[in-house]
């Protein structure tokens, strides 16, 4: 928990892509919770009294909320895709992930350095004494 709260200083100076990011997974999370909710009202009720209203707006309801869904999905691509594009800490980070284990345990050191230089572009020394450790 202390590295988890040592950690928060470097979200300050992008606060407000957080905020976005987290507002953007809570409605994703939402709407995917609704639909299988729609689905039941849609046979408990429209299908077993016959109400074709009912299923008509509950359809129209679920059309909605795969139009909101795709919505949030672009917002989400956005906010990784500018965090990429400013590159430093998230790019790497990012990057690390396509690499296979042992790569990622090579690594790791020049990464903690990158963190401990407040996210600035870590010293060419760290990068290459990480790219030597993994050679």
């Amino acid at each position: 928990m202390p590295v988890l709260l040592r950690s928060l200083k470097y979200l300050k100076p992008h606060w407000r892509l957080v905020v976005v990011t987290k507002v953007a997974l809570l409605l994703s999370t939402l709407t995917s919770l609704i639909v299988p909710y729609l689905n039941q009202q849609a046979i408990d009720l429209g299908l077993a009294r016959g109400d074709v209203r009912l299923m008509a707006l509950i359809g129209g309801g679920l059309i909605g909320v795969g139009l909101l869904r795709a919505l949030i999905n672009f917002v989400q691509r956005g906010q990784h895709e500018e965090l990429l594009a400013q590159g430093g800490l998230y790019k790497e980070t990012h990057d690390l992930q396509l690499r296979d284990q042992e790569q990622l345990c090579r690594e790791l050191a020049w990464l903690s350095e990158a963190a401990e230089d407040d996210g600035r572009k870590p010293r060419p020394a760290a990068r290459k004494q990480a790219h030597e450790f993994a050679v």
